[in-house]
């Protein structure tokens, strides 16, 4: 049977593959290429991250510096006719640069006469670099020169129980002593003594913590929690100054501790950029 309508040309297949959208495609291009570059970075970014972290954190333990710088030190000088038995220095710091010296005599029993009435005159030599926050300028005497140095002069009068004293007030950060808690100095000053006898001579410090450090060099004569005292006799008419050492033994062991924990991460954090830099680099010309 022969149909009357004409012959129809077959469906042409459309080839696959290409997809219609040539922006979809540099799209898809360009995450790709973005993901593969986070790839080839995410292990050298998170180490560089993990040593940078850790740096500070090292820091923070590191013990601080422990070195003290020796103190300066004053000078006391005494001059009586009466029996002495003890000459008593004592500081106390009553706020950060100003500190009080208090200097005290106590009279021993004698039985040799007093020559004359009986009299003590004392002088008191600042620290150099240190000067007394007053001094009548009958009392006070000034020596010029690149670091000033100021002394004062006064006479005692001995009480019904024996005893004189005076206190002086200096302008000073730390006067005779220098203590960080694991570095203590204190400076037994220089003492003159002209007179009767062999005084005993007591310096006294407040030191926070004085019983925690160990005073091998210099042993003090008595101590507490927050003092310690010395004692020499002033066996010649000029006696040296002296500077008693104390280790806080504690402390120490806890400061190598941390310093060694300290050291350890930093170098941690060094391995870590390190590797990071290196890890990179690899990577980028891979």
């Amino acid at each position: 049977m022969i149909s009357d309508s004409p012959p129809q040309e077959p469906p042409v297949e459309q080839a696959p593959g290409k997809p219609d959208n040539e922006s979809d495609q540099k799209a898809n291009a360009e995450k790709k290429d973005k993901k593969s570059l986070w790839k080839l970075m995410v292990t050298p970014v998170v180490l560089a991250l993990l040593g940078l972290a850790l740096l500070p954190l090292a820091l923070s333990l590191y013990p601080s510096s422990t070195e003290t710088s020796a103190p300066a030190y004053s000078r006391v000088s005494v001059l009586t006719n009466v029996h002495v038995a003890f000459i008593t220095y004592s500081v106390v710091q009553l706020t950060p640069s100003l500190a009080r010296m208090d200097v005290d005599l106590t009279r021993g029993a004698s039985s040799a006469p007093v020559t004359g009435a009986p009299f003590a005159s004392l002088i008191v030599d600042a620290p150099y670099g240190t000067s007394f926050r007053t001094c009548p300028p009958t009392a006070c005497t000034r020596f010029s020169g690149q670091v000033p140095a100021f002394s004062w002069k006064v006479s005692l009068g001995f009480d019904t129980r024996g005893d004189a004293s005076a206190s002086f007030y200096v302008k000073a950060k730390s006067l005779g002593l220098s203590v960080n808690g694991l570095n203590a100095q204190a400076v037994l000053p220089e003492a003159f003594y002209t007179g009767v006898g062999t005084p005993e001579f007591l310096v006294y410090y407040g030191i926070p913590s004085a019983a925690t450090y160990d005073w091998s060099a210099l042993p003090p004569a008595a101590f507490s929690a927050s003092s310690a005292t010395w004692s020499e006799p002033l066996v010649q008419e000029d006696t040296a100054p002296k500077i008693a050492v104390g280790i806080n033994q504690s402390r120490q062991s806890s400061d190598n501790h941390l310093a060694f924990v300290a050291g350890a991460l930093i170098g941690l954090a060094g391995g870590a950029v390190l590797s990071a830099i290196q890890e990179a680099l690899s990577r980028a010309f891979k």
